[in-house]
Order: structure tokens, then C-alpha cells, then sequence
């Protein structure tokens, strides 16, 4: 339940208020799509047809991955608003239909619903349950009325990612099918409770795990600034009342940004301050103090009035605010796993469930929002969100903070110098089910799984992972096939290295509950 905030359900969609333009000029109501939907099974059996489920943290890599897989220009990517369902529907490269075994220019259509995040990838594929799913037929038989050209937009190639459109729809009679595929950020077993199954239940998936995904500590805009006013003095211009603070530097890839932007100036907390804000032990951010023993937010003798440490710019109420998703979000549970090791050991403290500091979001994109609207009523909040989430500086009220002073970027994570990433999880029933996944339809998702995992297209997926502070996203898992970067004397490994070869030097050595283990050479701290 959302208390005291109202959250958005469909992020980015402010920005379909001008789309009508991107059609006006030159892409009409037929204009506006690639490979036109009245392609969708225009014989019987022409167009391959995938229902995926499962977490919506992947949907960004996922979407990338079809840019490189699908003809260029000939993908389409259909939503409906605060459903997060999703259709990519394409021709496939020969070239990659061939690896996967399908003919010449196949037509695929990727279904993919990510409504109750990773445990429906889980649950409803073992049970056969039927989940949601955009209703083609029905887009392709009523386009204009379902999609209309004020809700579509052209987004133009990027080096090796071939163009798409992308369409705004409405989805007023859903469809419903049973999963063929599950994908989530954590191991299946770690959904099974909520689903009433046991640990059998597994026998009956084939489980996969193609690259580690980087998680991040996104906090609301007003605390990121308050942790930089207690952190530097305001002769250092990561302050923010310096007046160097604003200044333009040289960043990453010809790029430039705010001088309290970047990797140097990002603030932080510690994973043991964090574990107490998740638990719900640290209730205050009194309970936090800057390095001359001031608190973060005290209250005063005047009720409803609280002071700060020099500089900083109080908070409207002292308590620490939660942004957080359900139980059967794969999110959700990377966090309660990460910072609590809850699901993976009995007795541990539980994440915080409720309260009127505590706001459970349905998807990704509530998070985002919920960090937005309670920085706009002067309160601190912590969230939970991957790095495949860029924030838009400056117009987003949110921003990642370090860790133990680690940013979450790839190089961090290569060396294990930043800890919190998962192995990804993709799953579907094998041959002990009654309704294994089979034929083409297997093909085409092995072939997807081992492009997932394929360190050259991860390269090319997080180009659109860079932050202002950094380089994040995915990352492939190394194996006697895929080797990280080395370094070697006077050559030690960059972040240059680590973005052409995206591949860790680290793994957990039993899951994503197990130690964090080096297999490659890394870099001390």
C-alpha cells in the first residue's frame, strides 16, 4: 500500500506529451513503425511468439539486446501505460537467425510482462498460472484507436544498435498466457514461499544465470546534498554552497558535467548504517553523525523543527523514509539478501514492511517516483534500484550514493571492491515438466541466453548505463571462455579496459547468498 505519496505508474511517460512532433515530421500513422504489426502473423505460424515473465530490471538490457539481434530498423517496442507489459516485435538479422537455428528473417515476437517483478518469472512458470501480456491481435487490429500517433516515437541507432520505434498503447483487454520463459535478478528458490511451493518444484526448470547485474543505493536529491554539505567544508567545491560546485568538468566519452556530479564528490554511508535502514533499526537520521559529531537531522525544542550540522540544510522531518518494492520483486529481494542475508538464512532481521515512512512501489519506476515526490516535501528517503537506471541530471529529485566509499561502477565491480551485483537468473521448464519449453521457441531463448552473456554485446548494452559519476550496468560472468582484463606491470586494468571488456573478476562462490570470491588477479584497495 502507498501511504502519504502518490506514485506514478508509468516513468517516462511525460515524455509522450511530444511525440505528436516526431510523427508530424515524417512519421505518420503508417510512418511511425518499422515492421508494420499487421505483420504479426499474417500466415499462421509465420511469427515466432515468446511469453517471458519476470523481473523489469532486465526489461533495458533486453530491449538493447533485440536492437542488435533484429534487421536494422525493423523493431518495434509496443507498453502500455502502468501496465509494464511490453511486445518487441522484429525480423531477425539472418545472421543471428542462423546461430539460432530459425530460418532466414524470422519474425519474432517477444512478449514480456514484468507486473509482479521477478517472482512472476518464478511462480506462474512452474504453476502454469497465466499472466498478463499486451493483447496483439487486438493492437493490430485496432492500431490507431490502441496506439495513437501522438503516443509514438522514433529513436534513431547508436552505433551497433539498430533504431526502433516505440509505441504508446492501450491494452483495454489484456491477454493471458502461461510463461514459456522466467527471468529474475536472484536464484527461483528464493521465490518459491510466496507461491506455496517447495524445494522440489525446481526439478521441473532448467536455470541459467548469463551475467551479473550492478545494484546501486539511490537516495532522494536533498539527502545526496545534505551527505555533501556534512561530508566536505565549504572551501572544497564538492560542497555544495561552493561555488565551484556548479563548475562544468570533463568526463567520461567527451563528455561534460557538474563538478558535484562526479565519482569524487559522490557522498555516502556505510553497508552497516544502510543494513539499519533497511532493518527499520535506524529510524532517524539522528542516529547518523557527521565527522565533527554533529547529527544529520535533530529535533529542536520547537515541535516540528529540526536542525543540522553547519551548512546543511535541514530536513522537514527527522525520520528516515523507505522506498521500497513487494516481496516478490526480484529487487526487493536482492536487497533483503544483500544488506540483511534474509532468504538466505533463518532468523535474520526482516527488511522493513510498513509504516507511514515506508512506501511499497509495484514496479521500478515508483521507486524512482516515490525518491522524486517526498524530496519535494523536504524529507530524506532511501530507495532500492539497479545502475541500468540513469538518472537525468539535473531535472531527477534522485541520486546514487557510495558505499564504504565505493561507487557502483564497473571497475569497482570487476576488482570486488564494490560487492552488491547479482547473478541473473533465466529459467524454463525442462523435460521433467509436462509442458517443457521446446523446438523454436527453446532455440530462440538459448540463443538470447548465450547473447545475454556474451561480454561483446554487454559492451555495446551499457553504453546506455553511463552516469555522470561512472560506467554501470551488466556485466558478464568470466569462465574458461571469457577473461576479464589483466593487468600487467605499468599496465594496470582502467575503467577504458573494463568498458570494452565488461567481464568480472569476481564471483559468488554459491549463488548469489555465497561469498564474494576473486578468480582473476585483482586490484587492492
Amino acid at each position: 500500500m502507498h501511504r502519504g505519496v502518490q506514485l506514478k505508474n508509468f516513468p517516462g511517460s511525460g515524455a509522450f506529451a511530444a511525440l505528436a512532433l516526431s510523427c508530424a515530421l515524417g512519421f505518420g500513422s503508417d510512418g511511425c513503425q518499422a515492421l508494420a504489426l499487421g505483420e504479426y502473423q499474417a500466415k499462421p505460424g509465420d511469427t515466432l511468439d515468446l511469453y517471458v515473465a519476470g523481473s523489469w530490471a532486465q526489461d533495458n538490457t533486453l530491449q538493447q539486446l533485440l536492437q542488435l539481434i533484429c534487421e536494422t530498423d525493423s523493431l518495434d517496442v509496443y507498453r502500455a501505460p502502468g501496465r509494464y507489459v511490453r511486445l518487441f516485435f522484429c525480423r531477425m538479422k539472418s545472421s543471428q537467425a542462423s546461430l539460432a537455428g530459425l530460418p532466414p528473417g524470422q519474425k519474432i515476437a517477444f512478449h514480456k510482462s514484468s507486473i509482479a517483478g521477478g517472482g512472476s518469472g518464478v511462480g506462474p512458470l512452474i504453476q502454469r498460472t497465466p499472466v498478463e501480456f499486451l493483447n496483439v491481435e487486438d493492437l493490430r487490429d485496432h492500431l490507431d484507436d490502441r496506439c495513437p500517433a501522438a503516443s509514438r516515437m522514433k529513436h534513431a541507432g547508436q552505433g551497433d544498435l539498430s533504431g526502433f520505434t516505440e509505441y504508446e498503447c492501450l491494452n483495454p483487454t489484456p491477454r493471458f498466457e502461461v510463461p514459456d520463459v522466467g527471468m529474475s535478478d536472484v536464484e527461483p528458490k528464493f521465490f518459491l514461499n510466496p507461491f506455496g511451493l517447495g524445494p522440489s518444484a525446481l526439478e521441473a526448470l532448467s536455470v541459467h544465470h548469463p551475467s551479473a547485474l550492478i545494484y546501486g543505493v539511490p537516495v532522494s536529491l536533498g539527502l545526496r546534498n545534505a551527505l555533501q554539505s556534512a561530508r566536505f567544508a565549504k572551501s572544497q567545491p564538492c560542497n555544495p554552497a561552493n561555488p565551484h560546485y556548479a563548475e562544468r568538468v570533463a568526463a567520461g566519452h567527451g563528455s561534460h558535467v557538474a563538478r558535484g556530479e562526479t565519482e569524487e564528490c559522490m557522498p555516502g554511508l556505510s553497508r552497516v548504517q544502510l543494513a539499519g535502514v533497511f532493518s527499520g533499526a535506524l529510524t532517524d537520521w539522528g542516529q547518523i553523525i557527521n565527522p565533527e559529531g554533529y547529527p544529520l537531522a535533530a529535533k529542536t525544542r520547537q515541535p516540528g523543527r529540526f536542525t543540522s550540522p553547519p551548512g546543511v540544510r535541514a530536513p522537514s522531518d527527522d525520520r528516515v523514509f523507505v522506498c521500497r518494492r513487494p516481496n516478490t520483486a526480484a529487487n526487493q529481494a536482492a536487497y533483503e539478501m544483500f544488506f540483511l542475508n534474509q532468504r538466505c538464512a533463518s532468523g535474520d532481521s526482516p527488511f522493513v514492511q510498513s509504516g507511514d515512512n515506508v512506501f511499497q512501489g509495484a514496479v521500478t519506476g515508483d521507486v524512482r517516483s516515490c525518491l522524486a515526490q517526498l524530496d519535494q516535501r523536504n524529507v530524506w528517503a532511501v530507495g532500492i534500484l539497479t545502475t541500468e537506471n540513469v538518472e537525468s541530471v539535473p531535472e531527477d529529485h534522485w541520486r546514487f550514493i557510495k558505499m564504504d566509499g565505493v561507487a557502483p561502477t564497473l571497475l569497482n565491480t570487476y576488482n570486488g571492491h564494490w560487492p552488491f551485483f547479482v547473478e541473473q537468473s533465466y529459467q524454463w521448464r525442462n523435460d521433467r515438466s509436462t509442458q517443457p519449453l521446446q523446438g523454436p521457441k527453446l532455440a530462440l531463448m538459448v540463443h538470447i541466453g548465450t547473447q545475454l552473456g556474451n561480454p561483446a554485446v554487454i559492451r555495446d548494452i551499457d553504453r546506455e548505463y553511463r552516469h555522470a559519476w561512472g560506467s554501470a550496468g551488466v556485466m558478464a560472468l568470466s569462465d574458461a571462455n571469457r577473461i576479464p582484463p589483466l593487468a600487467g606491470p605499468g599496465a594496470p586494468v582502467n575503467e577504458a579496459a573494463i568498458e570494452e571488456n565488461p567481464t568480472l573478476g569476481v564471483k559468488h562462490d554459491a549463488g548469489n547468498c555465497g561469498a564474494l570470491i576473486p578468480h582473476f588477479p585483482t586490484a587492492m584497495p
